[in-house]
């Protein structure tokens, strides 16, 4: 793709999180157990029942949020020669790409959202199957077991735990 093509597509990523476009729900899985954080939680971070709060807006959020990401880091693809930023831990989200804090995080459980790290520093043209390959994800999945990606080509999905185990498979993480 061209730099104008992509620079296009990041613009209208960012017109439709800022409008907030309805993410895709899947059916309800089983229970996941939870990715271990390479970053320690905030204190009283812990979800438990008591304290889920609002999920659909939480879930609202993490889509806002990872369609932020996916939209920095193409922009920072777009201004390298297409070549994907390095980014393989959780700090390297906000080092990398700039982003608030705000968007660094999952509203549900207040962890960091984790990179595809399998992705860092690889060209667009050279990723084959966007749509498959996952980019930012969260750590912490819903009590129904799912939880919230993003792919490379912007698509933000809400997948269930079954669904979650064959994406990871396909994206390398």
């Amino acid at each position: 793709m061209t730099r104008s093509v992509l620079f296009l597509l990041a613009i209208i990523a960012i017109v439709l999180a800022i409008s907030g476009c309805k993410h895709q729900e899947a059916a309800a899985g089983s229970a996941v157990t939870p990715v271990t954080s390479p970053l320690p939680a905030p204190a009283g971070s812990t979800p438990t029942p008591a304290d889920n709060g609002d999920i659909k807006s939480e879930q609202q959020a993490s889509f806002t949020n990872l369609r932020m990401l996916c939209v920095s880091g193409t922009v920072a693809a777009v201004d390298n020669k297409e070549c994907l930023p390095v980014i393989r831990t959780p700090e390297d989200i906000k080092s990398v790409l700039h982003v608030d804090d705000k968007y660094c995080y999952q509203p549900y459980g207040k962890l960091p959202y984790l990179p595809n790290a399998s992705l860092a520093g690889k060209y667009l043209g050279d990723i084959q199957y966007q749509k498959q390959l996952v980019y930012f994800f969260e750590q912490t999945p819903y009590p129904d077991g799912s939880r919230m990606v993003v792919y490379v080509d912007g698509t933000v999905e809400q997948v269930t735990a079954a669904g979650w185990e064959q994406v990871k498979a396909k994206s390398g993480i």
